[in-house]
Parts: C-alpha cells; structure tokens; sequence
C-alpha cells in the first residue's frame, strides 16, 4: 500500500521521455536496534515512489526518520501496534524458513 509523501516528487520532461511524478513512498530500509529492552531505535529510509507504476525513485537523497524505539512505542499506538506484530511474526517467520529448506 503506498503512502503518501508529503511534497510529490516531480522529474521534469526530458527529450522523449515524458514527465514523471512520485507521489508515494517507499520503505527502502526498516532497522530495528534494540540491545536492550530500554533502549533502541527504529530507522525508516524512504525513498519517492510511483504506486500506480511500480517505479521507484533510486539516486535519490532518500528521507530518513529516525525515532528512539521504546519511546516511540510508548507514545505513538501505530508504533506500537506494528512492533507488536514484529514480535508476533517471529516464530511463524522461523516456522516457515525451516520448510524453505531442503
């Protein structure tokens, strides 16, 4: 499901190629470090993002968010909700990869 940016990326027109708009966003890159149960950080490193046609923005400075991670799930429910479900998908996520191999 694309998100929506803030500020639309725009690639102006070049000789034939048409212009190209980038109204989503990509999630590159999800990092969650947590050495300790107090202690951690979450990184987002989102790149512009064409949802309609798949293409996405490469070559680009991407946006980063960089949030402290128990802070933020303390404090904003969407954080913690999708950590929640980081946590959930652990043992189905291992339960899966050992059927993967043979």
């Amino acid at each position: 499901m694309p998100i929506p940016l803030t500020t639309p990326v725009n690639i102006p027109a070049q000789p034939a190629q048409p212009e190209k708009t980038y109204p989503d966003a990509w999630i590159r890159e999800l990092i969650v470090f947590s050495p300790s149960p107090t202690e951690g950080e979450a990184r987002f490193v989102i790149l512009p993002y064409n949802g309609q046609t798949g293409e996405i923005l490469n070559g680009t400075t991407p946006e980063v968010l960089s949030a402290p991670l128990w802070q933020a799930c303390a404090e904003v429910p969407e954080v913690a909700a999708a950590m929640a479900t980081v946590l959930a998908c652990v043992e189905p996520l291992r339960e899966w990869l050992a059927q993967q191999v043979t």
